[in-house]
């Protein structure tokens, strides 16, 4: 479940019957690099972000080590996510 996204759609799947209140439910929990670039991706969806907090985004997975190979990557992936 991305990060913000809150309880709501298990709380809906109990509430219609489809899971039990107590089920287990698997996630992954992302660290370091890789849970900042997938919050960048989901914030983008949401609205798009101000420049100057989509550079220090990139900046901070640049000084964290990301290649320029990988963010180039990331930042394509991000810029096609906002385009649809």
């Amino acid at each position: 479940m991305p990060a913000g996204s809150g309880c709501l759609p298990l709380r809906l799947l109990a509430d219609a019957g489809k899971i039990e209140a107590d089920d287990e439910v698997p996630c992954k929990i992302r660290d370091g690099a890789d849970a900042l670039e997938i919050s960048l991706a989901e914030n983008s969806v949401r609205e798009p972000m101000h420049p100057a907090d989509e550079f220090e985004a990139f900046r901070t997975l640049v000084d964290g080590g990301m290649s320029e190979t990988d963010w180039r990557a990331a930042l394509s992936r991000h810029k096609s996510s906002l385009s649809g």
